[in-house]
């Protein structure tokens, strides 16, 4: 059981219609179990310089330029790796990310936003949202805050707002918040800037054991 994408398909036709929605993709990701070789092929826009891929939260390989194709050997274990890829740009700020959780058969409900590290003099900017969720979980909606105002929401993927900064002027922060099915709830939220800010990643992973 191996999941091995024939090279074409590793960078689809549709990212180019969602680039200018989520700058950093992702463009295969499994929905079942994989073992044996693994390729994650990741796409960001222009701006993004350097890409970094992240196992578990463990570097496992980077490569200069918007491209990259990472070549994971999961194995013959079937294993929950997740996977998270990061764009920096020249000055080596991390400006997108987009990640994944494989071999999971309930992964936990997650958003991220994606946000400009600056808010731009005048304008739109764009935001985006990047959801993780378990396969029996419909994503109701997906909302968009810069500071408490509202400023758009989605329904569909790809999840993206486009904001006129006009509208929002001195804002510290924007924020994300996904509305499962079942009336669970997701947030994420981005500062601008250099605000000080802190993020800490806990995994928690069950191992079934048996004793004879």
């Amino acid at each position: 059981m191996k999941f091995i994408p024939h090279p074409s398909s590793l960078i689809p036709l549709f990212f180019a219609l969602t680039l200018n929605a989520q700058s950093l993709k992702i463009t295969e990701k499994p929905t079942g179990l994989v073992s044996g070789t693994l390729f994650v092929p990741i796409v960001a826009s222009d701006d993004v310089k350097r890409i970094v891929l992240f196992i578990n939260g463990v570097k496992f390989s980077e490569g200069a330029g918007h491209t990259l194709t990472a070549q994971v050997m999961v194995g013959q274990y079937i294993r929950r790796l997740r996977m998270r890829a990061v764009g920096y740009d020249a000055d080596n700020h991390s400006i997108a990310e987009d990640e994944m959780v494989v071999n999971d058969p309930r992964p936990p409900f997650r958003v991220r936003l994606q946000a400009p590290r600056d808010v731009p003099k005048s304008g739109e900017m764009n935001l985006s949202a990047n959801v993780i969720k378990p396969n029996d979980l419909e994503v109701a909606s997906v909302e968009f805050f810069v500071g408490e105002q509202k400023v758009g929401s989605a329904t569909v993927p790809p999840y993206a707002a486009s904001v006129d900064v006009k509208t929002a002027p001195h804002s510290v922060y924007a924020r994300v918040v996904a509305h499962g099915s079942n009336g669970t709830e997701a947030n994420d939220v981005v500062f601008f800037g250099d605000v000080p800010r802190d993020q800490i990643d806990v995994t928690v992973q069950q191992i079934p054991l048996s004793v004879a």
